[in-house]
């Protein structure tokens, strides 16, 4: 499982941090009518005090989010919208910190083999209804009732948040956190990426960095901004680069994102990513839609946010705070070693730093490294003089950082801090 953290950031991106959200109140129309206005005042407050106090005791208390939420239902109607959001709020932080402990019940190998034998069958692993492996089958639901689902990336099976949970609370909250749990549940519904492969279409892309968009413009001091702003400049990235499969360009721009992105700007050029879109499209007709230097330089000028000039995330003194690496001095240190190693042909060094398996490309075939042996005999094939010239001239200053990691040059290397590896940054992807 040494890879599952950086599985969790290509189907997820990053770490949710969740805070109480702040929006206008929601008046609740099926309350009976008092017989005075005063004594309805003190009697709305010490019922709304009551209910947000037994909801914390809840929260603070190791209860069961089935149990949390089954309180959420039985007394949203004479809560406040805000009161509303700040419940769906706490309970998205607790199942955030509990996907973890959720995600052990899932590590045994017996528990791994019943979901890849149920999945071999064609079965959908979330329909509980269609499982005949009783033990998996109670695991789901167990899962499934306090609002978890089961996703799987390159044969390993494991829980996360399903915000279709959250609709039946976000009709009773803020017109903001309905539209943040909105954005949420299609990101649940259908992950845009798996293990490097892009899992959506273009023109999917382009809608939900508008709708990311949208919420940023109209929710400017939401607590969620921060986390929304990242996860628009991830899938801007996305529009400008591709992933591993498919790339943006191979040779020549993808005609199936041409098409997307032409469908695309025949929309209202309001949004300022349509805009830069659009800049984006002319520049490379100009240069017959091929990967030139021009084109280059404008998506690597344009991958930070385009909505606000006053980036926060880049004054942090974690400049790699968006890829989750917890120490930048520290890994500049890394690639410093590496990058000695590499000069002075100490291939060893080198290559204690891969996160095995990696694919590669060994005699034009895309191949599995399983463990350094099998990478130090192939080095000289890996590591050609382009790759190691690329790799020893990455400017330190100029590492393009994103959900993924760190790339170095055009995507030819991308490193990050993985666990289970022998060295805490290590190098997943060689694109050669």
């Amino acid at each position: 499982m040494k890879k599952k953290r950086y599985i969790y950031g290509i189907i997820l991106g990053l770490a949710l941090t969740c805070i109480t959200a702040c929006s206008t109140k929601k008046e609740d129309t099926t309350i009976s009518q008092p017989k005075d206005q005063d004594s309805n005042i003190n009697e709305d407050q010490t019922d709304t005090l009551s209910i947000m106090d037994e909801f914390h005791a809840l929260i603070s208390d190791g209860t069961s989010i089935k149990e949390i939420a089954a309180y959420i239902h039985k007394n949203i109607a004479v809560a406040t919208g805000e009161e509303v959001s700040e419940m769906i709020l706490k309970l998205e932080e607790l199942h955030t910190n509990r996907r973890e402990k959720e995600e052990e019940k899932y590590l045994a190998e017996a528990v791994q083999k019943g979901f890849d034998a149920i999945d071999r069958t064609g079965i959908d692993i979330n329909q509980v209804d269609s499982i005949k492996d009783e033990a998996i089958k109670k695991l789901v639901i167990e899962s499934k009732e306090n609002g978890y689902k089961i996703e799987t990336v390159e044969g390993y099976y494991f829980p996360i948040i399903d915000y279709s949970f959250y609709q039946q609370f976000s009709s009773y909250a803020t017109p903001e956190i309905k539209d943040y749990i909105n954005i949420m549940e299609v990101e649940s519904d259908y992950a845009f990426a798996k293990a490097e492969i892009l899992m959506i279409g273009w023109d999917e892309v382009v809608n939900r960095i508008i709708l990311m968009e949208k919420f940023l413009n109209q929710y400017p001091e939401s607590d969620k901004a921060d986390y929304m702003k990242l996860k628009y400049d991830n899938y801007v990235f996305i529009s400008l680069y591709g992933l591993n499969i498919p790339p943006l360009f191979d040779n020549k721009m993808s005609e199936d994102a041409k098409k997307a992105y032409a469908t695309s700007l025949t929309q209202s050029k309001d949004s300022k990513f349509l805009k830069l879109l659009d800049e984006f499209m002319t520049l490379v007709e100009k240069n017959d839609y091929e990967l030139t230097e021009e084109v280059d330089r404008f998506r690597k000028a344009n991958t930070n946010s385009i909505l606000y000039e006053d980036n926060e995330t880049s004054k942090d003194p974690n400049r790699y705070q968006v890829a989750g690496i917890d120490d930048a001095d520290e890994f500049d240190e890394t690639y410093e070693l590496l990058r000695a190693a590499l000069s002075d042909n100490d291939k060893d060094t080198f290559a204690d730093h891969i996160a095995y398996p990696i694919n590669v490309i060994i005699n034009g075939k895309k191949t599995e490294i399983k463990n350094k042996e099998v990478f130090l005999k192939n080095f000289d094939e890996i590591m050609n003089e382009d790759m190691k010239h690329i790799f020893l001239n990455q400017k330190l200053e100029d590492f393009f950082v994103n959900y993924q990691g760190i790339m170095v040059g055009n995507g030819q290397f991308w490193l990050n801090q993985l666990v289970g590896t022998k060295y805490k940054f290590s190098i997943y992807a060689i694109n050669n």
